[in-house]
């Protein structure tokens, strides 16, 4: 589940599809703390999910902000933005 997530986010052209392969690892990693910890202590995965929600949340807001700006999501423009 983990490297096809990284191996999905190698090959892409577009700033959302490695923002959704980000997600999908992020939701690997919830997966395995999940499977590891067990039901006895939830915490640590609820830790992990309320920043993986954060972390969407903010990705998306830069994702819109370099559309308008930008007009468009390719990967390759992000060359513009270390001007």
């Amino acid at each position: 589940m983990f490297f096809g997530g990284f191996m999905s986010m190698l090959g892409n052209k577009h700033v959302l599809s490695v923002m959704v392969s980000v997600e999908f690892l992020f939701l690997a990693a919830i997966w395995m703390a999940s499977s590891t910890v067990g039901m006895c202590d939830m915490t640590p995965v609820l830790m992990l999910l309320v920043l993986g929600v954060c972390e969407a949340a903010l990705m998306l807001s830069v994702l819109v902000r370099m559309v308008r700006s930008f007009g468009n999501d390719l990967v390759l423009s992000l060359g513009v933005l270390s001007c």
